[in-house]
């Protein structure tokens, strides 16, 4: 499994407070543009320091690989696992998605 970034532990994070990167680029005053960049591996500690005091987080959380249990979480929210399959009676397609 590929490693988690900073950019992915701010996005499950966003997720889970029901925020957007637009309504942290509004907590923080900058742009869009601007938090994009700094996520995309721009980043300083001082704003590292700054988007973890607006998610209400400690700045290791932004930085360090979650835990197995909430890396599969967030792997399944992005990512569903489905299958779509027909029906032999009507033929109609039926959607099956897997969970843990």
């Amino acid at each position: 499994m590929s490693k988690i970034t900073i950019k992915d532990n701010v996005k499950f994070i966003l997720q889970e407070k029901g925020l957007t990167q637009i309504d942290l680029a509004h907590i923080l005053g900058v742009s869009k543009q601007n938090i994009q960049h700094l996520l995309n591996g721009n980043i300083t500690l001082e704003k590292l320091d700054d988007i973890a005091r607006a998610l209400n987080t400690a700045p290791a959380e932004l930085i360090a690989d979650p835990p197995l249990e909430r890396r599969k979480s967030f792997i399944q929210r992005a990512e569903p696992t489905h299958t779509t399959l027909t029906c032999p009676h009507c033929g109609k397609s039926i959607k099956i998605t897997a969970e843990d």
